[in-house]
């Protein structure tokens, strides 16, 4: 491809990346083979996590198994994974080897905030130490995940999304905006934001993206998945293990969805670069997102189908280019 993408002043090869939650889980090992079957394909960014302050187990764990589920037919995927990972103590001692796995490809670590606790802090202490403590132990980029719909806890109850929240949205951008450190990575910080769907949450985002203009915020990834949704059987009866049955929805069946996104955010911080993910499942998409502006693109849904990720990497890279006109390659 002759075009050149970047991304926070990174090189990408390609502008193919892939999203958040496909190389996650409390298995360092795991991370490491992942990391290492992608350094050998194209793919122009790695993305690992969600991590959190602590490790997670994940809803599996909690609520056993199904935590995800993928609709053939009308391409729903559906996922409540509920963040399992490494912790951020076990996972900043990664950030340089798995760094060194992936050769000159970047790495983007993604960080989430979870439920507020006496040891972690609120949601707004832990961004900032989840982003210190990366950035201190060599991330070149990191993502600040403010868009999880999937946290349960025993009762069945959902974190609230931050990313929603106006006023919780203002002061993350302010503490970290303050922040001695932030000086060493305001450029290399991107911000993972919810859909923004119906008036409520688009009259938020509008105040959200004033906030977002003054922080510290060098590119945005949108978005995450589309709360709330319960897949069933024939039956009725949820799919999905956790209670309720509730997940996040992605897929290609979300692609209308991810372009809105992806044009909101364009028209409200026009100067900021954007990751678009959501509903992006094959090269031809990839290239629509480009036309529309974004700077790279993330998928997760087609790798969690694959059985041979180099394989689809390549499937995917020869869909782009199918699709692409030679103007813009």
């Amino acid at each position: 491809m002759s075009k050149n993408y970047e991304l926070a002043g990174y090189e990408l090869a390609t502008p193919l990346i892939t999203a958040a939650g496909l190389i996650n889980g409390p298995q360092a090992n795991r991370l490491r083979r992942d990391v290492e079957t992608l350094a050998d394909t194209e793919v122009g960014a790695i993305t690992v996590g969600s991590w959190t302050i602590e490790r997670r187990l994940g809803n599996a764990a909690l609520f056993g198994e199904p935590t995800d589920h993928y609709d053939h037919r009308t391409g729903e995927m559906t996922n409540a994974l509920g963040l399992p990972n490494v912790g951020l103590d076990q996972g900043e001692q990664l950030v340089e080897p798995l760094k060194r796995q992936a050769g000159d490809k970047p790495i983007i670590f993604s960080a989430s905030p979870a439920e507020a606790s006496q040891s972690a802090g609120d949601v707004i202490d832990q961004s900032q130490q989840l982003v210190r403590r990366l950035f201190a132990a060599g991330a070149d980029l990191v993502e600040l995940n403010v868009s999880c719909p999937n946290v349960v806890d025993q009762t069945g109850d959902r974190k609230p999304i931050m990313g929603h929240d106006p006023q919780t949205m203002d002061r993350l951008a302010d503490s970290l905006d303050n922040d001695p450190d932030a000086g060493h990575y305001r450029q290399r910080l991107g911000l993972k934001l919810p859909p923004y769907i119906g008036p409520e949450q688009r009259l938020a985002r509008l105040a959200i993206g004033r906030s977002l203009s003054q922080g510290p915020f060098g590119f945005l990834v949108v978005s995450n998945t589309i709360p709330n949704h319960r897949p069933v059987d024939s039956q009725g009866q949820p799919r999905l293990s956790v209670p309720g049955g509730f997940g996040g929805l992605s897929g290609p069946a979300t692609k209308e969805e991810g372009q809105r996104q992806l044009e909101l955010w364009r028209l409200n911080l026009p100067e900021k670069p954007v990751v678009s993910t959501l509903g992006v499942f094959d090269g031809a998409e990839v290239a629509n997102r480009l036309k529309a502006g974004a700077d790279a693109v993330a998928m997760n849904c087609r790798f969690w189908q694959s059985r041979n990720w180099k394989r689809t990497v390549t499937e995917i890279l020869v869909e782009l280019s199918q699709a692409a006109d030679d103007e813009m390659f």
